[in-house]
């Protein structure tokens, strides 16, 4: 694997966390205080190198990702496996929001807020890919 890249639909995003208020939080992610999405329907990821990975990875995915118009290198730690022509790559990163402009409740930009009120900044991104 030495590059590629992904496109991400933001308007297949879903929540399987919160129960109570699932449709309202969906709506919420997809407005213009998080994602933005009828703005920026998409998120992408090009990868810019692979190199061994450490803590139980197989390799690190470096490159670059774009939401909402800003991108932002990243370091994808992930599982890589080679069965011939058929690649599978398991992989997960913790994405700081407020890097790409998302601040709508973040503790580090509105001092003011109690803590029952603040939305943590990252958010865990996880990559499954499987070709054939």
């Amino acid at each position: 694997l030495s590059g590629g890249s992904f496109v991400v639909d933001m308007n297949s995003m879903t929540n399987d966390d919160i129960k109570n208020f699932k449709g309202k939080f969906l709506k919420h992610m997809k407005s213009d205080d998080f994602f933005a999405v009828a703005k920026y329907p998409t998120a992408s990821f090009t990868i810019s190198s692979v190199e061994e990975g450490d803590d139980g990875f197989s390799h690190v995915i470096n490159g670059a990702m774009t939401i909402k118009d800003i991108t932002k290198n990243i370091a994808v730690p992930a599982n890589i496996k080679i069965n011939g022509e058929n690649v599978s790559i398991e992989g997960s990163a913790k994405i700081d929001r407020t890097d790409f402009g998302i601040k709508y409740g973040s503790g580090n930009f509105f001092k003011e807020l109690t803590a029952n009120k603040v939305i943590k900044d990252k958010f865990d991104m996880d990559i499954s890919i499987v070709t054939r």
